[in-house]
């Protein structure tokens, strides 16, 4: 759907744009594939960061975590990162890089947040030389431990002299990284995947607060030409990360509730049961989702892309991480910008930047074009107070099957 304002955006690949201050948006229940969310009941945008707060630029892709010393930690690609530029690598361009990101966005003030390099084209443009190139799609950090999930360029498979500084990414060599010095350093995996785990349900600060601490959940999507309606949810131990995902076992699925809505999980992945579902998503590009638990709402918030343009968004929220689903709002042209932006690189709510009452929280996003950079967006939402919450358990707790 267009958005509802009396002005549009200038056409063509202009970067002064006519953004709207506190964009009211509403859900579409016509085109949406869930219904309209009872407990949030709206949302508002305030559009005018995404130029006055834009950072980084020439630098994509910025999967983000709340690390354990209490910054934000992102993975770029093909760029200089939030200290140099994309023009050359002596201008600080590298393959991938990873800064740490203080602070929590303030309109009006670009001092508000900041980005520093920790692994990329030093010493000039990062604290730690990048070692190895590629592009990561995710991030996470539990128990002190980043981690990251791409598809990498090294001096082994890379065919060229200096891999931190191929472009694009290898998906012959999907695989998972960790750095247990808040990322002054990496290793990687020794094994590879066809495709990433997926995108991580994120939670606090180094995963405090989940909801069911003992596992990590991923949300991945069905193939893009055969299924590209669904979306399902799997889950691994949280001691047995860095294993071979090929190991027997090592990842379960979600299989479904039983009646009294707890989920079955089995470890055959053909037997998996999807957790979304968005027959708008187009055969080739699929359906994308991305959830964190907005934990004084209670709620699991999800973004959803449903084609390959930046303002292809949706919202959501539910009660649990596998459902059931509630539109807070659907947009074909989030914005306003697919005519200008081009495709996009993916939208986040880090839970780092949702607001104590829970009703702020703070997009990250990325494209092609102006949006090729660290971009940010707030959305203030509407609640209905008199429906319930859910609350997650203290950190720490280890529930048993079923509770």
């Amino acid at each position: 759907m267009k958005i509802n304002a009396t002005n549009r955006l200038l056409k063509g690949a202009l970067l002064s744009y006519v953004l709207y201050r506190c964009l009211a948006t509403t859900a579409l229940a016509a085109t949406a594939p869930y219904p309209p969310s009872q407990l949030i009941t709206g949302m508002s945008w305030d559009l005018s960061t995404v130029t006055s707060l834009r950072k980084a630029a020439g630098s994509d892709i910025w999967p983000t975590t709340w690390g354990a010393d209490g910054n934000l930690y992102g993975a770029w690609g093909d760029g200089g990162g939030f200290n140099g530029s994309q023009s050359s690598v002596a201008a600080g361009r590298t393959s991938l890089g990873f800064a740490a990101i203080s602070g929590t966005p303030v309109a009006g003030s670009t001092a508000s947040y900041a980005g520093n390099n920790i692994w990329g084209r030093a010493p000039a443009h990062a604290r730690y030389p990048a070692t190895f190139g590629g592009k990561v799609s995710e991030m996470f950090s539990v128990d002190g431990v980043l981690y990251g999930e791409g598809a990498l360029w090294t001096s082994a498979n890379c065919g060229c002299s200096d891999p931190t500084d191929k472009s694009g990414s290898n998906q012959n060599d999907h695989t998972l990284i960790w750095s247990s010095d808040l990322g002054k350093s990496w290793t990687i995996a020794p094994w590879k995947t066809a495709s990433s785990f997926g995108s991580f349900l994120q939670f606090g600060k180094d995963y405090q607060g989940a909801s069911d601490p003992a596992h990590l959940y991923f949300y991945y999507s069905g193939d893009a030409n055969s299924d590209p309606s669904h979306v399902y949810l799997r889950r691994m131990a949280r001691d047995v990360v860095t294993a071979d995902p090929a190991t027997p076992g090592h990842f379960e699925y979600f299989d479904g509730v039983d009646s009294s809505g707890s989920p079955y999980w089995t470890t055959i992945k053909a037997n998996a049961q999807p957790v979304f579902t968005d027959s708008n998503s187009p055969a080739g590009q699929g359906t994308g989702l991305g959830v964190v638990f907005d934990a004084p709402l209670g709620r699991y918030v999800a973004i959803e892309g449903h084609g390959d343009k930046t303002g292809q968004i949706g919202i959501f929220e539910s009660p649990t991480p596998w459902g059931p689903w509630a539109t807070v709002a659907y947009y074909d042209d989030w914005g306003g910008f697919n005519e200008s932006a081009g495709d996009g690189n993916g939208m986040y709510f880090p839970s780092k930047w949702i607001s104590s009452d829970g009703l702020t929280l703070w997009a990250v996003f990325s494209g092609l074009g102006a949006f090729d950079s660290f971009n940010v967006a707030q959305a203030v939402l509407r609640v209905n107070n008199t429906q319930p919450q859910t609350s997650a358990p203290v950190a720490g707790t280890v529930l048993s099957p079923g509770q």
